[in-house]
């Protein structure tokens, strides 16, 4: 199964050096690194992923690729393979200021009102199936450091569901197409940070737009999210909290979230609290006060979020 997909890949690795202008001179550096996953269940199919990511390094612009190829054996139809340039961005940086072109991955605060983020291997709800979750955004990004305020701005389409088409890793909202990888839904967003005393106070928020079109495309929804944060940080102990609304149509929606920590030579501890209303939103992440893990073994009963109507709070001390 994974001979037929050698063909591609150095198919793919012999056209990037050729692209690539004068890979040899200092200022152009070129990486390549890939990850190959296999899962399978009990009298179920056997899938293969394989990702392939290239690394185009300049001065001062980055290009970034990743040639994804699946495998499904075991169905009654056979073995069904796919191969798709599914990533691909150009960034182009100077000392201060970034700009963005293509997909990339990005986090509002702490997830409450967006995030775009990649997890593999994932379960719910005592699922035996895992899956790729990889929400993506295609669009632009605009970001500046200052030594006294970060910006981050940025438009562009969210994928709801992981590339491999598998509706369980996405949302059950939504037409077929949007479900199963089309990016149907429009996002905007600016997101600010102000910094205090070298850093040890931020306070920041942003505010973020939609015009959704994943339940019906001629007639879309507008959902607007805001949120206001703010954090302390010192040598031994940093707090954070955050709080958003949620409008859409005629509906309100609240979430809070809040952090403190404290770390001593020999202990630490930390609480946090999460107080979620009406709060659903496709494209964001909420902390969830539960530990979770990256191992599919120790993860299979994830924690399912309901931010419809969830409080909770959760109190943790080490000793070293």
């Amino acid at each position: 199964m994974i001979n037929t997909l050698l063909p591609t890949f150095l198919f793919f690795l012999i056209f990037v050096l050729l692209i690539t202008p004068d890979v040899a001179a200092d200022e152009t550096s070129v990486s390549i690194g890939n990850r190959l996953d296999t899962s399978w269940e009990a009298d179920g199919p056997t899938r293969v992923d394989d990702w392939l990511n290239v690394y185009i390094q300049g001065n001062p612009w980055l290009v970034q690729l990743r040639l994804r190829s699946s495998q499904l054996s075991g169905e009654k139809d056979g073995v069904a393979q796919t191969v798709e340039l599914d990533q691909r961005r150009i960034t182009l940086q100077g000392s201060d200021l970034s700009i963005t072109a293509g997909t990339f991955y990005e986090t509002i605060g702490r997830g409450l009102i967006f995030r775009a983020f990649e997890q593999r291997f994932v379960t719910l709800a005592r699922s035996d199936r895992v899956f790729n979750l990889d929400r993506d955004v295609d669009g632009v990004r605009l970001k500046t450091s200052r030594s006294h305020f970060d910006l981050v701005a940025f438009a562009g389409r969210p994928r709801i569901t992981p590339p491999n088409g598998d509706p369980t890793g996405g949302s059950s909202f939504g037409t077929d197409d949007c479900r199963l990888g089309e990016r149907c839904d429009e996002v905007q967003a600016v997101s600010g940070d102000a910094y205090f005393l070298d850093r040890t106070i931020s306070l920041g928020g942003a505010v973020l737009g939609t015009n959704a079109r994943r339940i019906d495309r001629d007639l879309p929804f507008r959902e607007t999210l805001r949120t206001a944060r703010g954090s302390f940080q010192s040598e031994w102990s940093s707090a954070y909290l955050e709080v958003a609304d949620l409008r859409r149509k005629e509906t309100y929606g609240r979430g809070i979230f809040g952090e403190l920590t404290v770390q001593k030579i020999g202990w630490g501890g930390s609480l946090e609290y999460k107080n979620y209303r009406d709060f659903f939103f496709l494209y964001q992440d909420l902390p969830t006060l539960v530990r979770t893990h990256s191992s599919v073994l120790l993860n299979t009963a994830t924690h399912v979020q309901k931010p419809q109507g969830e409080e909770g709070v959760q109190l943790e001390l080490v000793r070293a």
